[in-house]
């Protein structure tokens, strides 16, 4: 339900656990390529807490699979034909109304359900 609080109990998960708010991203529905991208951008980081907020398409992703499950992931830099490795030790988080798993990946997540009333 819009407006029930699963950003902001995100937040609150990340400030407990590492001081401040988690990195954030969105991800653009039915673009498997740019959305790689942008996972192997946030690893490069190192951001103790990832959030990817508001998803409103299924999710399906191969490549979260392997974030959800592999201590390193190895990933090319965009830009260079250079690949490098890098630890995977953060808690990837995500919100959606109704957020919804396909494939794979739905034996890799916990869903938690908010009810406001």
């Amino acid at each position: 339900m819009p407006g029930s609080g699963k950003t902001l109990l995100c937040d609150t998960i990340s400030i407990v656990s590492t001081g401040k708010t988690p990195a954030t991203l969105n991800i653009p529905p039915f673009e498997p390529a740019e959305e790689e991208k942008r996972y192997d951008s946030v690893l490069l980081t190192g951001d103790s807490v990832i959030l990817v907020d508001n998803i409103e398409h299924v999710v399906k992703s191969e490549k979260l699979c392997t974030i959800g499950t592999q201590e390193a992931i190895s990933l090319r830099i965009l830009g260079f034909s250079k690949v490098v490795t890098v630890p995977n030790n953060s808690l990837w988080l995500m919100t959606g109304n109704n957020l919804r798993f396909a494939g794979d990946i739905t034996r890799r997540v916990l869903k938690c359900r908010i009810n406001p009333w």
